[in-house]
């Protein structure tokens, strides 16, 4: 059964499904889909969270003992299922399977996805588990859609802004969910009564303007370290959700990754960035950082992203925002990051 985010809200209201599929790349909403069902579920007794990533075949012997055996308080639990890469591998996709045929009353299996392409809607294993699932497919919020989003976004939290106003942030935040959600969160905190105009507007983002993810990435990607490590220093110390940063630097690194992949295939440099979905905006600092990075170093760089998800998560020992701002300056040039501290950071 597939689901919008809005329909899946309206089922989760009326019962449960033994399992949730969520998928797709806009890290802010799969992570506010995977936040309702863990309420929902939790509302309904299901106390426990366990979360699994399975890399190897005994992580899926792991998942396959936890979901065969009781809690040991005897308590409802959701088991969290991560696989970021879509392919659970041979024996992931034979247990898969057979949690399709097998009732496992007091689980609820919550299992997350990258964006469903043709490879894994086609899987028998994708096949089985989806009939009895509820699946809820993230779409990525393209460029003419984003002033939609964001108006969206402010009727929910009753913010009263006018047109102007609402162009101007779509403006700012170039096409990130994350900054969006961040800067709106800004705004309904520190807000008067009454219709907020572009001017008000300015001025209320302005004021936290140097230190705001939206800078910081601007100046990861226009290469500048020493500011980089200024502003993440003051982001953590503001007490700034690292997801949020971690979040806007992975869309970027995917997005370099894309557009590099056009150029290897002839495209100009602008029109790859274009064809990627980069705002006119922002193609000039999304340039400066491809000219300094090859494909190999995009590709290590979001393998750390990934790992330091998997920390912020619980999955691995972390220190998150040591890990966090090597990653940062690394993409903004220092050189901080080679494949051997990566091996080690990840391993840990």
């Amino acid at each position: 059964m597939k689901d919008s985010v809005v329909k899946l809200s309206e089922r989760l209201s009326k019962n449960l499904h033994p399992v949730y599929i969520i998928s797709g790349d806009e890290i802010l909403l799969v992570e506010e889909a995977f936040d309702l069902v863990c309420k929902t579920a939790k509302r309904q007794g299901f106390q426990e969270r366990i979360i699994f990533e399975p890399k190897l075949n005994i992580d899926w012997e792991q998942l396959h003992l936890a979901l065969n055996t009781l809690s040991l308080f005897d308590e409802k639990r959701i088991l969290v299922v991560r696989i970021p890469t879509g392919k659970p591998g041979d024996i992931g996709a034979k247990i898969l399977i057979e949690i399709s045929s097998t009732k496992h009353p007091d689980n609820l299996i919550l299992i997350t996805l990258p964006k469903l392409n043709k490879s894994i809607k086609s899987s028998k294993w994708f096949k089985a588990i989806s009939n009895i699932s509820s699946v809820t497919e993230i779409s990525s919020v393209g460029p003419e859609e984003i002033y939609g989003w964001v108006k969206a976004r402010l009727k929910l939290e009753k913010i009263q802004i006018d047109e102007m106003a609402i162009q101007a942030l779509t403006d700012r935040v170039e096409g990130n969910l994350l900054a969006a959600s961040q800067e709106i969160e800004k705004i309904k905190l520190a807000a008067p009564e009454g219709e907020i105009d572009e001017t008000l507007l300015m001025s209320l983002v302005s004021e936290s303007a140097r230190y705001s993810t939206v800078e910081l990435t601007k100046n990861i990607l226009f290469g500048k370290p020493k500011i980089v490590r200024k502003i993440l220093q003051r982001l953590r110390e503001e007490g700034t959700k690292p997801l949020s940063i971690l979040g806007s630097i992975i869309w970027d690194l995917r997005t370099l990754l894309a557009a590099s992949e056009r150029i290897k295939n002839g495209d100009t440099l602008e029109i790859s960035l274009s064809k990627s979905g980069v705002w006119q905006k922002k193609i000039r600092m999304m340039q400066s950082a491809l000219n300094r990075s090859s494909p190999a170093k995009l590709r290590m760089l979001l393998y750390q992203a990934g790992a330091i998800d998997r920390g912020e998560k619980g999955l691995r020992n972390a220190l998150i925002w040591d890990e966090l701002m090597v990653l940062a300056l690394s993409l903004a040039g220092a050189s901080t990051l080679t494949p051997k501290n990566v091996r080690i950071l990840v391993d840990n």
